[in-house]
């Protein structure tokens, strides 16, 4: 359900689970025998209001991620609460809130 609003490319879902039972730490060495893991659980929503204080918008209100004005790109969340079709949010305003809305890219 974290990721039911949709994810980044970058979001690793598929590593949900699949450490269930091993031990994870957070530390500045990597202790010998270990696997690094790049675990990025993010919200698509969440993520697009971070990218929105951080960047802004280009000049048809859609989310840029960088400061040469790259769109921000996200995924739906399927039915099945897989990946779907690429997005970009488009900022909309509706009398006094903003609302991000999904454009299929």
């Amino acid at each position: 359900m974290a990721l039911f609003e949709g994810m980044t490319p970058e979001t690793t879902e598929s590593l949900g689970g699949s450490w269930c039972g091993d031990l994870l730490q957070i530390v500045d060495e990597l202790p010998q025998n270990f696997n690094l893991i790049n675990c990025c659980f993010i919200n698509l929503a969440r993520r697009g209001w971070y990218i929105y204080d951080k960047y802004g918008t280009d000049d048809q209100n859609y989310l840029v991620k960088d400061k040469n004005n790259n769109r921000l790109v996200g995924h739906e969340i399927n039915i099945i609460g897989k990946r779907a079709e690429l997005v970009h949010l488009k900022v909309e305003k509706n009398k006094d809130r903003f609302c991000l809305d999904p454009v299929p890219v």
